[in-house]
Formats: structure tokens, sequence, C-alpha cells
């Protein structure tokens, strides 16, 4: 997604940095709304720009009586100078392989993934599939050794890392809520914002042509940059007490869509960035 659309669909994003938070624990007003339990309650944090996006493609594969739904896609890192004035410093594509579950209680079970009972879809990807598939040489827009330097961190790397004491992995999974089931119980993927509930992504989402399919979520997990940082300050969760924060809108084409398959092309953008 080029970087026009993404200022034209989000203005200048929600823009939130990384600054610690402390203990990383949730905070509600203790109601169970499940709208409005986040991570983080720290006023201080500074701004700056680097915004993400997603594009994935989901094949359905039968192995006698195994059915897998098989994902393949790249994550956009996109570099800023001034997202206020239009101004980007370069795009970073990072090429993935992986593995999708649908329906609910997709995700019980599933390795490495905590349960949520109303989530309906879940993302895991092969972290020894990831490539960075950036061509500066190829494609000017495209960042290069020097540009990542003025960009102080490489976030393409250290969110499709596994974690360790230097990497986050955050993007390596992903927990879906649909967009039904996202208006059933009045969920919204921002704390008490209306304009980020179903109804109003639907409404937005038809106005560039797409259809608003999915909520996405990331785990906050140790070591994650969702709970060392307050990146997810206003991020909700999809059920009261969960260990998910929402981190994407993910929307398709509508020709791409089919009632009696989940297979086809998705594309997501993350409604907030993270500084360099």
């Amino acid at each position: 997604m080029r970087p026009s659309l993404l200022i034209a669909l989000f203005g200048t994003a929600a823009l939130l940095s990384a600054c610690p938070v402390g203990d990383g624990e949730p905070v509600s007003d203790d109601d169970d709304a499940g709208d409005d339990d986040t991570y983080f309650n720290d006023p201080s944090c500074s701004f700056d720009e680097v915004t993400m996006t997603v594009d994935y493609e989901v094949t359905t594969v039968t192995e006698g009586d195994d059915v897998r739904h098989l994902v393949t896609g790249s994550y956009g890192f996109h570099y800023w100078e001034d997202i206020r004035a239009g101004v980007p410093l370069c795009d970073q594509s990072m090429a993935f392989e992986g593995e999708a579950w649908f329906g609910e209680g997709s995700l019980m079970g599933r390795v490495g993934a905590p349960d949520c009972e109303r989530c309906t879809g879940f993302l895991s990807l092969d972290a020894a599939s990831i490539v960075d598939t950036t061509d500066p040489v190829g494609d000017p827009d495209d960042c290069d050794a020097a540009d990542l330097e003025v960009a102080v961190n490489d976030w393409g790397m250290l969110l499709t890392t596994p974690v360790s004491a230097t990497t986050h992995g955050d993007f390596l999974q992903m927990a879906l809520l649909d967009a039904a089931t996202q208006a059933a119980h009045d969920v919204k993927l921002r704390i008490d914002e209306d304009s980020t509930g179903a109804p109003a992504l639907t409404e937005k989402w038809a106005e560039a042509g797409l259809v608003y399919t999915h909520a996405g979520y990331v785990h906050a997990y140790q070591g994650s940059l969702a709970i060392t940082a307050c990146t997810f300050l206003l991020s909700a969760t999809p059920e009261p007490d969960s260990a998910y924060l929402s981190a994407w809108e993910i929307t398709r084409p509508p020709e791409e869509i089919r009632a009696d398959s989940p297979d086809g092309a998705y594309s997501g953008i993350a409604f907030f960035s993270s500084p360099y």
C-alpha cells in the first residue's frame, strides 16, 4: 500500500511511541465490554512515524482428511521523514509463509497461542520463512542501509524475528475477529472509540471499495513490543482479560470473497505507528 493511500485513509495515523511503561498490567474500567482493557496507562508517550501494512493470500489444500489453509504474504514497513507533510523516507518488505485456522475456537490449543474464545481466526507464520525482500536497486523507494541508519531501528527485523533480548516477534502471529462477531459483541479496536467499531469500519472501507472483514490482534507476551512499549496505548482487547491487543484492520476486495471458502487475498493496515 503506497504512502499516499496511507495518508488518505488515516490522516496522520495513530502515532504511538515505544516508551517504557513499567509492569505492563492491564488497566480496566471494570465493565465486561471487552473493549476497554489495555496493558498501558502511561500518558507521557512521545510520537513518531513508521506505519505498517500487510498483504497475504490464503490457499486451502486437502491431503486425505487433512484440510490446511496455507498463507503467503508480506509485511510492509513504511518509514517517514514527516508523515504530517506526506514526506516518506523509504519502504521495507518482509515476505512470509505460514498457516491459518478459521472458525470459532480456532486459537484453542494452537502452539504459542493463548485462549481467545471469541476469536474466529488465527495466523501463525514460520519464522524460518521470513525474507527481507527490500530491493533499493530495483526500487528507489525501498530502504537501503543508509535509510535504516537514519531510522535507527530495523522494524521489519525486530517484529518478524522470534523474541530475544533484542527482537520482539509480535508479527509472527495474528489473532482474528471477524466483523460480524465484532459487531455482535460491540467490540471496538481502540478504547471507547465508536469510529473503530465494526459498523464504522465497514462504512469507512466501503468508501475505498473494500470490504472490512476482520480485526487483527497481536499477542502481548513477555518481551513483545505490545507489552514492553506503549505502542499499543489505546489498543483494546477482543474479550475481557485477553492477552491480545488490537493492531490491524483487515480488508478484502469484494470480488475475492466466497461464502464457502476463506481463500483469496487479504490486506491490512496497522492503526498505530512505531518510533524511530
